[in-house]
């Protein structure tokens, strides 16, 4: 697990926030956090939204908190979520609801099985999984999309997320009536789309997907069109660490995506983002690696929440959605018809 330095958190922290944060609360980011970039990401996110921290014209000050022994603790809560404005907005019967956790919180990796149906995929998948993953298996959900079948092979991309993190992410919509069917992947969405839209290169090669958003850069290297491999790197709003970053991570991705699969050259390396606004600094990385970049609008490829929803109904995608919350599900139900015949 790859930890971050005292200022790349600092600098991660003020990425996700937008504006400065006070010092107090920087530290105690990097003590609870030890640096894992994706508990530094949760842990900001749930200060922005706890209310302890008021937004102001130069930057955030702690608003409604007390500090006990060096610990923040939050006084009062905003009561305020997306998901129940949006409940507001739409009637859930009548709309498939679906999330997508941000790709940089799921580990990504494509790798062969022996052909034969899903149901022995999955088992033979379950055999292997604790090799994939440095978080104890019951901590974590995965999922797999089976991409091709050749010389009696089956490659398989397998997602990995944190089960804490999924399921923070559920309960939220659960709590608001709006239970999702499926939890996919922001990033590979967006991939797929992207495919199916001809933007990726055909051939052979270990072809260079890099997307840029606010926070974040995801690397994905595909081949014949499938993702063999994913990688993402916090980044900060300073353009010249952009480019050091996303140079250090190319040079660690391309080389290992070498090593998985030998014999196939690098192809080539494209820079894309979803956000106009990012414009000037995507053509500013792009040209630095002499790569092609292109700024996404919805004549090109579905916007980003569109892209989560498969093709057609029989396309394979991930649904990292924990079986407890459809064994919920089910149990409300009978008891529902319990009720209806008493």
């Amino acid at each position: 697990v790859t930890r971050l330095p005292k200022r790349r958190i600092k600098s991660m922290v003020r990425a996700l926030a937008g504006k400065d944060v006070p010092a107090v609360v920087v530290e105690q980011i990097v003590e609870k956090t030890d640096g894992v970039p994706i508990f530094v990401e949760e842990l900001t996110k749930t200060l922005l939204e706890s209310g302890v921290l008021v937004e102001r014209d130069d930057g955030f000050e702690l608003a409604v908190a007390q500090e006990n022994d060096g610990q923040l603790q939050v006084v009062h809560e905003t009561n305020v979520s997306q998901p129940a404005a949006l409940r507001q907005q739409i009637n859930p019967r009548e709309h498939r609801i679906v999330t997508g956790l941000p790709c940089e919180e799921v580990i990504c990796r494509a790798l062969y099985l022996p052909t034969t149906d899903e149901a022995e995929l999955r088992q033979m998948l379950a055999l292997q999984i604790d090799q994939l993953t440095p978080v104890p298996l019951d901590e974590v959900v995965y999922d797999f999309e089976p991409l091709e079948v050749a010389g009696g092979q089956t490659l398989v991309l397998v997602a990995i997320a944190r089960k804490n993190v999924v399921n923070e992410r559920v309960a939220q919509l659960e709590e608001a009536d709006l239970p999702p069917e499926r939890v996919s992947i922001d990033a590979l969405a967006l991939y797929h789309a992207f495919a199916r839209a001809d933007l990726l290169q055909p051939d052979e090669c270990l072809n260079t997907l890099v997307l840029l958003q606010r926070t974040v850069i995801h690397i994905l290297v595909y081949s014949r069109g499938w993702p063999l491999l994913v990688r993402s790197v916090y980044r900060t709003s300073d353009a010249a660490d952009a480019v050091a970053m996303l140079g250090q991570e190319l040079r660690c991705t391309q080389p290992a995506a070498q090593a998985d699969w030998p014999g196939r050259p690098l192809g080539e390396a494209r820079l894309v983002t979803a956000d106009a606004s990012l414009e000037a600094e995507a053509q500013q990385l792009a040209g630095e690696w002499g790569m092609p970049w292109l700024v996404l609008t919805d004549a090109a490829v579905p916007s980003p929440v569109r892209a989560l929803f498969p093709l057609t109904p029989s396309e394979r995608r991930f649904n990292l959605l924990p079986d407890e919350w459809r064994q919920r599900r089910r149990a409300a139900r009978m008891k529902q018809i319990g009720r209806a015949h008493v």
